[in-house]
């Protein structure tokens, strides 16, 4: 019964070569890349890849090491700290360009992976640079 069960559900479709998974994280971090700023699902990405969504889930993280909405999050805190130290956008306007819609979720995350809230730590970083200018380091 067991055997015939494995028979009826086994796999009748191309296998991908490992090199070409190789590729299709390469489109997905590319997508991220371009798209951060936009609203993106893991059914997005995984349209993207060419894998279902939950398949998708499962070897993001076994390849990359982290989920993928743990991805997209540090890539777009990533881009947020850019954003701090090169603009003089009110942090509102950082979490909105990064693909946060919910600014007290953007604090937190932020807050959470830096240590310091978005506002300290654009103000820390400048002192860092005023330091470094005042010393001659620049």
């Amino acid at each position: 019964m067991f055997l015939h069960a494995l028979y009826c559900n086994r796999h009748t479709g191309p296998v991908r070569p490992l090199v070409e998974e190789a590729e299709w994280l390469k489109g997905v971090i590319k997508y991220v890349k371009s798209h951060y700023a936009e609203h993106i699902t893991v059914a997005d990405a995984a349209a993207v890849s060419g894998y279902s969504p939950s398949h998708f889930m499962r070897i993001f993280r076994r390849e990359a090491g982290q989920t993928f909405v743990d991805f997209l999050t540090d890539y777009r805190l990533s881009a947020a700290v850019y954003y701090l130290k090169e603009t003089q956008d009110e942090i509102g306007v950082v979490a909105e360009n990064c693909g946060f819609a919910n600014l007290s979720y953007f604090i937190r995350c932020f807050n959470r992976k830096y240590g310091a809230s978005p506002g300290r730590y654009r103000k820390l970083s400048r002192l860092g640079e005023n330091e470094a200018i005042a010393a001659g380091e620049e």
